[in-house]
């Protein structure tokens, strides 16, 4: 770690603790409060004393253009201004009294490592979309209000969370992310809530990993009094610069092979008109999930079929979305946070919507439907750094929408480190943005427990369709962990398309 990395952290974790520093006459002066300067803190100050003068004297804040996706995403911010919908969050049961003063420095040390955790965004004159990467910025960690009956209740601390998650954040003030603590006993013995909420301006679902398991690391590290050492990540602007070079050089050149690809498939799936739909009517996520035996057999019949459960779920959604449309080939879109290998480590938006094709064969087992699905999603994945919208002029230029009918989302689980429970995203309440035009699907693993979910436009179905289409989703879940070889029946392919079960 260089000296300035090192400068750079402590004024971070100073800052956390509302520690002011100011450099006067060339002496450095700080004032705060006295529990948070023991004498550790002021020999670090004396070791990088003059690294933090220079850093004083001279702030730097580095402004770089944003990448696509963040013009994208930052595009939809202002038709949908709703901070819920904006916020990746999760929370999760801690068993133990979490120290705020420790927690704070552990956040301060994250902040410190990731280039995207201190950027700001703001629009220029010429209407580009700028990053301000700043040196050092301040985490917030909050211990939040809560009435016991509110810390016990699951669906009261459920509210309690999310509520804290959907508060504003300033856009152009790093970090755009929050902790949030809630105190609570359970049987006699410490078991705080930990709340993290990040922007998905600088986030997506390997971001969230990523920070929970740094976030653990650093926590248990300063919590026995030692610094915390980590790989040191490759560098998000770097991406970004990488993101440039191949859109300028090489991405012409995709979208050609990948429309060439796709040509033939179905672009815009037709969803027949529900009875309950209701154009004007919220967009809501709800979700299907297997109990605990049934999930158990389904990860099982997964691991003896020797395919993953991101495919056989992917195949499951083939048939019922053939089942409703009466369609067999066609594209969606899966969203991915597709890193290449150097930038796997990196916090920050890297998501892409892959457009990928899905053909379902007459005679096709679970197995096979996985399989096909998943070698889908690989030759997708040959183009890490392109969109659909990247090729939907040159595949189908008559389709205006910005986002495919189909957008399936996958949300693995997650741990923060700090416990040994797994988080719960917060996702029953925000809508998707990305799916504005007709259907959203999750995918995500609880506690062991498989779930999937709809996010359904009301223009198409309204609750009673929604939940139709989730207990089917959910039995044929069921009838694929039972016979992972047996042929999927074709008479089944237009079952519910006009209302009726299947």
């Amino acid at each position: 770690m260089t000296a300035a990395d090192a400068a750079g952290r402590l004024l971070g974790r100073l800052a956390a603790d509302d520690v002011r520093l100011w450099a006067q006459d060339g002496y450095l002066h700080y004032d705060g409060p006295a529990d948070v300067l023991p004498a550790p803190v002021l020999g670090e100050l004396r070791t990088h004393r003059e690294e933090i003068l220079s850093q004083l004297a001279h702030p730097e804040v580095r402004t770089v253009p944003a990448g696509t996706e963040h013009a994208r995403m930052w595009r939809s911010i202002s038709t949908v201004p709703h901070p819920e919908v904006w916020t990746n969050a999760y929370y999760t049961a801690t068993a133990v009294r979490i120290d705020l003063g420790i927690l704070r420095h552990a956040l301060a040390d994250v902040v410190a490592r990731h280039e995207s955790l201190r950027c700001g965004f703001a629009d220029q004159a010429d209407g580009r979309l700028m990053l301000s990467v700043h040196r050092a910025a301040a985490g917030r960690v909050e211990l939040l209000d809560a009435a016991p009956e509110e810390a016990t209740d699951a669906q009261r601390l459920h509210d309690r969370c999310l509520r804290f998650a959907a508060e504003p954040l300033d856009l152009a003030a790093p970090p755009l992310l929050r902790l949030g603590v809630v105190r609570r006993d359970r049987g006699g013995e410490p078991d705080d809530v930990l709340v993290l909420a990040v922007h998905h301006l600088i986030s997506d679902g390997v971001t969230l990993e990523i920070l929970g398991a740094e976030l653990g690391a650093c926590y248990r590290s300063r919590l026995r009094g030692e610094s915390p050492e980590l790989p040191v990540p490759q560098s998000y602007v770097g991406f970004l610069e990488q993101e440039r070079q191949w859109l300028t050089t090489e991405s012409a050149t995709a979208v050609e092979e990948r429309a060439a690809q796709l040509a033939g498939a179905v672009a815009v799936l037709t969803f027949p008109p529900a009875p309950d739909a209701d154009p004007d009517s919220v967009d809501n996520v709800s979700f299907t999930t297997l109990d605990e035996e049934e999930s158990a057999l389904f990860t099982l019949a997964c691991q003896l079929a020797r395919v993953s459960e991101f495919a056989v779920m992917l195949a499951a959604l083939n048939v019922l979305a053939t089942e409703v449309t009466g369609e067999s080939d066609y594209v969606l879109a899966v969203s991915a946070a597709c890193r290449t290998p150097e930038y796997a480590e990196t916090v920050g938006l890297v998501r892409r919507h892959l457009p990928v094709r899905l053909r379902a064969e007459a005679d096709d087992s679970w197995a096979d439907l996985a399989r096909r699905c998943l070698d889908a999603l690989g030759d997708a994945l040959d183009y890490p750094l392109l969109s659909l919208d990247a090729v939907r002029d040159q595949w189908m230029p008559q389709v205006s929408a910005e986002f495919p009918q189909l957008v399936v989302t996958h949300l693995p689980e997650m741990e923060l480190g700090v416990d040994l429970g797994a988080g719960l995203a917060l996702w029953e309440e925000c809508p998707m943005p990305g799916a504005r035009a007709g259907i959203g699907m999750i995918m995500r693993s609880d506690a062991g427990r498989v779930s999937g979910g709809f996010e359904v436009a009301g223009s198409i179905a309204g609750p009673e369709t929604r939940q139709r289409w989730l207990d089917r989703y959910a039995r044929l879940l069921v009838e694929a962990a039972q016979d992972m070889d047996a042929p999927i029946p074709s008479a089944r392919r237009a079952g519910i398309a006009s209302g009726g079960t299947a």
